[in-house]
């Protein structure tokens, strides 16, 4: 009898997993100081709790539509606490500046996530080269057992390459591989000032539907004018979050026609944000799934995404859609060849697909516009979940 396979170690990846769960412990950047104030309130376990806030600053780009953070401290802050914006010169995570920063002194950076995908595509590919080659071989023998004569063991004619067609002369004689990436070569700054401005060239770019949570709905983020470099106070805010609406196409001209329509982008674009949010779900830009947003339980960190959601605007009032001066995605009927597609593509990644319905209130019943409290409250959210069938998995036993 076999003896059992010995027991993997699994001490590294235990390892990894606790590193993680201690820098991502928080899902918010405001923190809860539960130290208890006396040692009598710590004996009794009546001590006063307090938030611990950051005090994050950022500023707002009215040309790109975002806000940035500069500040290495509030960089950190704002993406360990709950997975807030992007690196502008990263993939998803801000680690340019690490990684420069180790390759100045000549220490060896921990791969990032760039690094990690690039890898691990090299080897797929690699890896389905092979497995072609494989096939091709045992198709040609099956072919030649079938025909009566002996196994075939010349390999598949590879593709031609498009250096072939050139004259001898022109050839490259050291070709590069297509599976291997290009040799890219950190930049070497020559003084301590070019040093200084290389580590501060990345930036945490937050969408404002991010950054006006950040700074109104938890209070943790100061956005300053890049002119003035005065705080725009959260009233101002407001204002300049909707107006960025008239950048996008067919938008009004008017600066009150877009203040005061509710079926601003921005506002039915910052529901749906505030609303998973404040359900504890980690978002992130879904363009990369043809959706909306994408959800994560704890954050791209630690597994993938769980859920892609389509956001579909519906009108309270059908008067208010027809004289709409916005073209919102979605807002009419879905087609059913589209449906398909954004479901099939989905599931082959493995994320259920939502469409959230956000139901925008009558222009007749909201009057004051200035309150994000009281003019968010009369906004609904209903949520339909699609799974795609399949006969062979789905029928019944």
């Amino acid at each position: 009898m076999a003896a059992n396979p010995p027991p993997r170690n699994n001490t590294a990846h235990k390892r990894i997993k606790q590193h993680q769960n201690r820098i991502y412990a928080n899902p918010l950047p405001v923190l809860i100081d539960q130290r208890p104030s006396t040692f009598l309130a710590g004996l009794s376990r009546f001590g006063q709790k307090s938030l611990i806030n950051p005090q994050c600053v950022g500023v707002y780009i009215k040309q790109t539509q975002s806000v940035w953070v500069i500040n290495e401290r509030d960089v950190r802050v704002l993406w360990t606490r709950g997975f807030f914006g992007k690196g502008s010169l990263s993939r998803s995570e801000p680690t340019w500046n690490d990684r420069q920063r180790k390759l100045a002194v000549g220490d060896k950076p921990q791969p990032t996530a760039e690094e990690i995908t690039s890898k691990r595509r090299i080897e797929r590919n690699k890896m389905k080269i092979e497995r072609a080659k494989v096939l091709s071989e045992a198709q040609l023998a099956a072919e030649a057992a079938l025909e009566g004569s002996d196994s075939i063991k010349l390999s598949p004619p590879m593709p031609a390459d498009d250096n072939d067609n050139l004259p001898l002369n022109e050839k490259s004689s050291n070709p590069i591989e297509p599976s291997s990436p290009p040799k890219w070569e950190p930049l070497e700054p020559d003084t301590q000032e070019e040093q200084q401005d290389l580590s501060n060239a990345e930036h945490l770019q937050l969408t404002l539907p991010e950054a006006f949570f950040l700074a109104w709905g938890i209070g943790c983020l100061k956005i300053v004018d890049p002119y003035t470099d005065a705080v725009i106070p959260i009233n101002q805010l407001w204002k300049e979050c909707r107006l960025a609406s008239m950048f996008l196409q067919n938008a009004p001209d008017s600066r009150d026609t877009c203040l005061q329509r509710l079926d601003n982008p921005f506002l039915v674009n910052y529901a749906i944000y505030h609303y998973y949010r404040s359900l504890g779900w980690v978002i992130k830009s879904g363009i990369k799934f043809c959706v909306d947003i994408v959800l994560y339980k704890r954050g791209p960190v630690f597994h993938h995404a769980e859920f892609a959601v389509v956001i579909c605007p519906t009108y309270e009032d059908q008067r208010d859609k027809e004289s709409s001066p916005f073209d919102l995605h979605n807002s009419d009927k879905l087609s059913w060849q589209w449906l398909n597609t954004i479901n099939r593509v989905n599931g082959q990644a493995k994320k259920t697909l939502i469409l959230a319905y956000v139901q925008i209130p009558s222009q007749e019943k909201v009057r004051n516009l200035d309150d994000p409290a009281k003019l968010l409250a009369e906004y609904r959210v209903k949520e339909v979940v699609l799974k795609r069938f399949v006969a062979a998995r789905n029928r019944d036993n």
